[in-house]
C-alpha cells in the first residue's frame, strides 16, 4: 500500500537538506574491487524463462506475501510444509525461505545461509553470499545492507559506497531515499518463512545521512519540537499550549501538522492557528499526561492516522469513527469502513478547503450456488461463500472478499464467482486458472 505523501519528513532535531536524489553527488567511502563488501555480491543471471504459458505458480493451497503494483513479480506460499516462492511474470518461479524487502522493481530475499537480488526491470538475480539486514528505498531502487557497523549503499549504474554509523547494526529501514533508521545490535537471520521479516525490537536507533557530504541549509522539513515551557511548536511557532501536556504521536510535513494526546483527548495543530479536537478515539484514562514528550513511535509522513475507535485526516481534521463502522482498508486518499451490507468510501480532499467525496456501496448478497436437473431432479449445491472481508488493495482498486470495488469511482466493478487471491493497479485479479494449471492474472467480468 502507498501511503507517503511527497514530503515524508517532519524532523525532530535540525539535518542538513538535501537536493533532489538525482542532483546529489555520491557521499560516503568508495568501495575498492577488493575491498570485501564487494565480494558480496555475484553478477546477475537471468531469471528461469516463464514460457508461452502466464500460469503462476502451481495448484493447490496458496497464500499471497506481496505483489508488484503492476503483477510483475509475486511472492507466493504454497507447499505442505509452506515455503515461499518469488515468481516473476510467470512459471513456478524461484524457491526462497522468506521475503526481506519489497519495491516494484526489486526484490530482496533470503535462500539458506545467503541473501538474492531479484532486479524484475533487467530480468535478472544475482547471489548476495550472506545473510544482512537489508532495505530498500520506498520511492527509488536504492539498496541498503548493513555490514557490519556500516551502511552499503547501492544505486542502479553506480559504484557501491559504504557509510560509516558508529555501531554494530541489526536492522535498516529506509524513511526515504536519503534517509535511513538503523537499530544497534547484532544482527541475526530471518528462519524460513511466509511472513515479512523485521528485526526491529526496541533497541538504540539512529537517523543516516546516506547522501552525507552536500552543502548544509538548516534541514529538510518543517523541526518539530518540545519547548522548555513543555508547549508543542512547528517551524518555531508554539502551535499546542502548556495546557495539553501534549504526547505527541503524530506528525505530517506537508501541511505542517501535529498530532497530540491532551489527557484523555487527542488534538490536531499546525501553523496559523489550525485547531481540530479529535472526538471518535479513546484515548489514555488520565487529565494529564505523566511528562511532556514526542512519543518513540511517533508515526511520520502519514496522513492518516487510525487508533483505537477512529481514523483521522491530519489535512483537515475531520475523524471516522470505527466503532459502528468497522474499517475495511485506509491509505492516504481514502478511508474505506463497512455497515452492514454496505461499503462506505470517503476519498479526502487535497486540503481543507474541499469537501470529502462519500460514497457508498451496496453489495450484492453472497449465497451457495444451487443447480438442478429439471429432467431428474438431480440436485448439486456449491459452497457456501465466506463474509467478505479486506484481501488487497492497489492504486484505486479494492479487492474485499469476492467484490472488485472501484475507488475512483465509488462503484461495485465486479462480483467474482470465486475466490481471489490479489488485485493489482490495473484492477487485474489473481485468481486460480479455469480447468487448474495455477493462477492467473485475470480482468474481472464487469456487470
Amino acid at each position: 500500500m502507498n501511503r507517503a505523501l511527497a514530503s515524508l519528513a517532519i524532523v525532530v532535531t535540525a539535518v542538513g537538506c538535501k537536493a533532489p536524489a538525482k542532483d546529489r553527488p555520491a557521499g560516503g567511502t568508495a568501495i575498492q574491487v577488493d575491498a570485501a563488501p564487494a565480494t558480496l555480491f555475484g553478477d546477475p543471471v537471468p531469471l528461469p524463462s516463464v514460457g508461452a504459458d502466464d500460469a503462476i505458480a502451481a495448484d493447490g493451497t496458496t497464500r499471497i506475501i506481496d505483489h508488484a503494483p503492476d503483477g510483475r513479480w509475486v511472492a507466493v506460499c504454497q507447499g505442505d510444509p509452506s515455503r515461499p516462492r518469488l515468481i516473476v511474470g510467470g512459471g513456478p518461479g524461484l524457491e526462497i525461505d522468506r521475503v526481506l524487502a519489497t519495491g516494484a522493481d526489486d526484490v530482496i530475499a533470503t535462500r539458506a545461509d545467503r541473501m538474492i537480488h531479484v532486479d524484475v526491470r533487467a530480468g535478472t538475480v544475482r547471489t548476495i553470499a550472506r545473510q544482512m539486514p537489508a532495505a530498500l528505498a520506498p520511492d527509488g531502487r536504492r539498496l541498503v545492507f548493513g555490514v557490519g557497523s556500516d551502511l552499503l549503499v547501492l544505486d542502479p549504474g553506480q559504484p557501491p559506497r559504504t557509510i560509516a554509523t558508529g555501531g554494530a547494526i541489526r536492522a535498516v529501514r529506509l524513511i526515504s531515499s536519503g534517509w535511513a533508521e538503523v537499530e544497534r545490535g547484532a544482527a541475526a537471520g530471518p528462519t524460513p518463512g511466509c511472513d515479512r521479516w523485521s528485526a526491529f525490537q526496541y533497541g538504540e536507533r539512529a537517523t543516516i545521512d546516506l547522501d552525507p557530504g552536500l552543502e548544509a541549509v538548516e534541514r529538510v522539513g518543517p523541526e518539530l519540537a518540545i519547548t522548555p515551557a513543555g508547549e508543542v511548536a512547528l517551524d518555531g511557532e508554539v502551535v499546542i499550549g502548556t495546557d495539553c501536556a501534549a504526547l505527541v504521536v503524530a506528525a505530517l510535513a506537508s501541511p505542517p501538522r501535529v498530532m497530540a494526546r491532551c489527557g484523555s483527548r487527542e488534538l490536531i495543530a499546525g501553523p496559523g492557528g489550525f485547531r481540530a479536537w479529535v472526538s471518535v478515539l479513546i484515548g489514555s484514562a488520565v487529565d494529564v499526561n505523566a511528562q511532556v514528550k514526542i512519543a518513540d513511535d511517533l508515526r511520520l509522513g502519514h496522513r492518516v492516522v487510525c487508533l483505537n475507535g477512529g481514523c483521522v485526516d491530519l489535512v483537515t481534521g475531520t475523524d471516522y469513527s470505527t466503532w459502528q463502522r468497522p474499517l475495511v482498508w485506509f491509505d492516504d486518499r481514502h478511508v474505506v469502513r463497512a455497515e452492514g451490507n454496505s461499503l462506505l468510501i470517503d476519498r479526502l480532499p487535497a486540503d481543507a478547503a474541499n469537501p470529502v467525496a462519500h460514497a457508498t456501496v451496496a453489495l450484492p448478497r453472497l449465497v451457495a450456488t444451487t443447480t438442478v436437473d429439471t429432467a431428474t431432479g438431480r440436485r448439486v449445491n456449491g459452497p457456501t461463500p465466506r463474509p467478505p472481508e479486506f484481501i488487497d488493495a492497489r492504486g484505486e482498486w479494492l479487492l474485499y472478499g469476492r467484490h472488485v470495488i472501484d475507488l475512483a469511482g465509488g462503484t461495485l466493478a465486479a462480483t467474482l464467482p470465486i475466490d481471489a487471491l490479489a488485485i493489482d493497479a490495473t484492477g487485474r485479479v489473481l485468481m486460480p486458472a479455469p480447468g487448474g494449471g495455477g493462477l492467473r492474472w485475470q480482468l474481472p467480468r464487469h456487470p
